[in-house]
């Protein structure tokens, strides 16, 4: 009996440990899109859903006429590789056949629906060419991504999106631990990241500046995201009580 026991505490255990810590990709294939008011089109102010994450796309530029209520802005849309009427001006990046989330000059948000510990282990991004604007190959834009911590902490790395070839831009991978840290403290994944931020800078290659916010020429997208979720402490402690009565129950089995 002591045996049988063991087995199932030790069962238990490795149930939940393998479902605490878990690795989610947001691949924008199956989106929860009940909260949007006419998707795929995204309007400042929606918000979507998968893989217990919510996510949407805000444009601080963008004030609302309205104290109570957004104004309905156009900010980005759910497209699709293999249907260019979906993509911003009918042009898709290249090699991404697949579903992904392209915004117009503002920054995509990502939050864990259990307020979970994040890590962001890579994802892949591509640069949109700004509508009515001719681009030169050396074009240089960067995607920058913003970790919130639950201390109030953050950090804010930049990676390089490739510019355009040919007239267009492609999707490239990218790893979280090579992010050039240029704000905050530490790196995107140090510390209890409770919340992700992502938006891009254009850069003029005849100037070398680069711009966010009024040049309206921020524009990217996101695909396949790589995330670790941890569970806050307060649900491992749920974990070690169910545990501790599953313990319990066995000693009276046993004395029983």
């Amino acid at each position: 009996m002591k045996s049988f026991w063991t087995k199932a505490a030790l069962g238990a255990a490795a149930i939940a440990c393998v479902g605490a810590v878990h690795a989610m990709t947001i691949d924008f294939e199956h989106v929860d899109t009940s909260a949007m008011l006419l998707p795929p089109l995204v309007l400042d102010g929606d918000t979507m859903t998968q893989t217990g994450f919510t996510f949407g796309i805000y444009d601080p530029h963008n004030p609302s006429p309205f104290p109570d209520n957004p104004d309905y802005a156009l900010v980005g849309s759910l497209a699709s590789g293999v249907d260019a009427t979906t993509c911003l001006d009918g042009v898709c990046p290249r090699a991404n056949p697949s579903a992904f989330l392209e915004t117009v000059n503002d920054g995509i948000f990502f939050a864990s629906h259990g307020g979970d510990q994040l890590t962001l282990n890579s994802f892949r991004a591509a640069f949109l060419a700004p509508s009515g604007v001719q681009l030169s190959s050396n074009t240089v834009a960067y995607l920058a991504v913003e970790a919130d911590r639950a201390d109030g902490g953050y950090a804010v790395g930049v990676f390089a999106l490739k510019g355009p070839s040919n007239g267009d831009t492609s999707f490239a991978s990218y790893l979280a631990a090579n992010a050039q840290i240029i704000g905050g403290s530490g790196t995107l994944t140090s510390g209890d990241v409770t919340s992700l931020y992502a938006y891009a800078y254009y850069c003029n290659p005849s100037t070398g500046s680069c711009n966010f916010g009024s040049s309206d020429r921020g524009q990217f997208a996101l695909d396949d995201l790589s995330i670790t979720a941890v569970p806050e402490p307060s649900s491992w402690l749920l974990l070690a009580a169910g545990l501790g009565a599953l313990g319990v129950s066995a000693r009276r089995r046993r004395s029983a």
